[in-house]
């Protein structure tokens, strides 16, 4: 829904607006929406479990439901830009990575998840990470970004979704 208000305020594609609002500002030159039969060199293929590409089981191109090709060193510029204020206003920033929805996660060991617009909140002994996941068919994704020691990190999967709580929780205790 968000993609089609973002079409209607601005007048453009979802796809353009973020290329003139994100991606071209912040020097993002490995990241787009493009097209999967004219992939730039060295774009990994998705597979799905049986060995076939994913080719056929998603859109042509991406859109506002995920679809978006980037690479580890993009991701980290975003982050770094979220946080020096580069991407929202410092009080939009706030209200973006706040948390709105507490998640229950059944764990024990002190952590808690929450959802905020968007971006997701993982903490624990007062520490905490911003992360976002994605994932359809042969395409897997995690980032975070840990606050506390303004580290980001970025996993891709071309096999399908990945297991992310483990490397969260490892990560977040690392100074």
């Amino acid at each position: 829904m968000l993609g089609l208000v973002i079409e209607a305020i601005s007048g453009k594609p979802y796809q353009n607006f973020v290329m003139d609002e994100i991606i071209t500002p912040l020097n993002l030159n490995r990241t787009g929406f493009f097209r999967s039969d004219n992939l730039p060199a060295n774009t990994a293929i998705g597979y799905l479990e049986d060995g076939r590409t994913n080719i056929h089981s998603l859109p042509v191109r991406g859109g506002s439901d995920g679809g978006l090709y980037s690479c580890t060193a993009d991701i980290n510029k975003l982050w770094r830009a979220i946080f020096a204020g580069k991407v929202l206003s410092h009080e939009m920033q706030d209200v973006f990575l706040a948390p709105h929805i507490e998640i229950d996660t059944d764990e024990d060991d002190g952590s808690k998840e929450s959802y905020g617009l968007g971006v997701y909140l993982y903490s624990k002994d007062g520490k905490k990470a911003h992360f976002a996941v994605g994932g359809d068919s042969g395409v897997g994704f995690l980032t975070a970004y840990y606050p506390h020691n303004s580290v980001s990190v970025s996993c891709f999967s071309n096999t399908g979704w990945l297991g992310f709580y483990d490397l969260l929780d490892s990560l977040i205790d690392v100074d």
